[in-house]
């Protein structure tokens, strides 16, 4: 068996953190040898066979989510909820001005009634009224998709939604997987570019479950 020994941490002198920057994480690192406490993106050292070899943890600003259909990458900053409620399985990730749910149902659904019926539940909450756009079309090899866009006023702020259908046949007729990216703002305000970069990390990642 290759002996392993975890050599001391090789810290040296680093760069002094800024007061206005949030810590670094903190990571265990376990698996050789005794489990070595580092923090992200600081250098330590561990012995290998008799050799030292120099490593370093960084996280990465992305998380794989996983449903039965479809993959897809959202920020790490992102919160994240899991709700299996009435037979369906809803994902939520919630950013400061996206939030970017998946949604999987029990029983196929027509995807312009799916939409109709969220368009409409949102517009419940504000005025009632539901203003049709033209969609932000994603092209995603691998997946055949139908794209919705809507506005619902609420005041003097707005729903505004891109839902997406995951077409389960060559017609297009059903689905049971969508995918929504929503924002909340005022009316005039321009979209938020929190949004603008999900749906392209959306169209970056977004593939079809092995």
């Amino acid at each position: 068996m290759t002996a392993i020994a975890l050599a001391p941490l090789m810290l040296g002198h680093s760069t002094p953190q800024r007061q206005d920057e949030e810590p670094p994480l903190t990571l265990r690192v376990s698996g050789l040898g005794e489990p070595l406490t580092v923090q992200e993106g600081e250098p330590f050292e561990v012995e290998i066979g008799g050799e030292t070899v120099r490593l370093m943890v960084e996280v990465l600003g992305t998380r794989t989510l996983c449903t039965p259909e479809v993959c897809l990458d959202y920020p790490t900053s992102m919160g994240f909820e899991y709700d299996p409620s009435e037979g369906s399985e809803t994902w939520t990730l919630d950013g400061n001005d996206a939030t970017l749910q998946v949604q999987v149902n029990p029983i196929s659904q027509r995807p312009q009634g799916f939409a109709k019926d969220y368009f409409g539940f949102l517009a419940d909450l504000g005025d009632g009224e539901v203003l049709e756009e033209e969609p932000n079309e994603l092209e995603v090899e691998g997946l055949r998709l139908r794209a919705f866009r809507a506005v619902m006023p609420w005041g003097e702020l707005e729903f505004r939604c891109d839902l997406y259908a995951v077409l389960k046949d060559e017609e297009g007729r059903w689905a049971t997987t969508f995918i929504i990216l929503q924002e909340v703002a005022d009316r005039e305000e321009a979209e938020a570019s929190e949004v603008g970069e999900a749906r392209d990390l959306l169209a970056r990642t977004l593939r079809a479950a092995r």
